[in-house]
């Protein structure tokens, strides 16, 4: 049983902590970075200007993600509940 509330536990964790990322915009600039790089490939880009409103509007559309703290705190509650669970005899 013990093995099982661990395991949830850490997939809590998981989905929590990259929600938590979403939510603080930690990877916009690297995924904007990586669409810059096709778009210079591909000679497709634009003025600095429009580049510049683009990313702006691309970074306020990340992350709203409300569930992360609940989430982590789900997996607290499951990793203590583990570990209650493997001292019982």
């Amino acid at each position: 049983m013990s093995d099982l509330l661990f395991s949830l536990a850490s997939g809590a964790l998981i989905v929590g902590l990259v929600r938590l990322l979403g939510n603080l915009k930690m990877f916009a600039s690297l995924n904007w970075g990586t669409r810059m790089l096709k778009r210079v490939f591909f000679n497709t880009a634009r003025s600095g200007r429009e580049e510049t409103e683009a990313y702006a509007a691309y970074r306020s559309s990340r992350g709203g993600h409300a569930d992360a703290l609940p989430l982590l705190i789900a997996s607290a509650a499951l990793a203590a509940l583990s570990l209650a669970a493997a001292k019982l005899p």
